[in-house]
């Protein structure tokens, strides 16, 4: 047992002295999803998009068409100003549109 906390301290105090070489870091690179293209289950990794709001937006789209921009959404039920503009960051609509 205090071998292994030896062992550990060491180690601790090795990557904080800068003898062993960092773990290489992640990078995170941030997506939008295509809210005319994406399925029931993409739409709800957005947030507060559940099930029923998902299913809603894909509804809306099959019978009305593709939604041309943000305020589109709000042809959808339970997408008001408010929510629109937590989305306005993680969604796009079409492969050249950013928002």
């Amino acid at each position: 047992m205090a071998w292994a906390f030896l062992v550990q301290l060491l180690a601790v105090l090795a990557f904080a002295g800068g003898l062993l070489p960092a773990p290489p870091s992640v990078v995170i690179t941030p997506c939008r999803i295509d809210v005319n293209r994406a399925g029931v289950a993409e739409l709800q990794a957005l947030p507060s998009v559940g099930p029923s709001r998902a299913e809603a937006v894909v509804l809306e789209r099959i019978r009305h068409g593709p939604f041309g921009g943000l305020a589109d959404l709000s042809r959808v039920r339970g997408f008001g100003p408010e929510m629109l503009l937590r989305l306005g960051e993680f969604v796009r609509f079409g492969p050249e549109s950013a928002r």
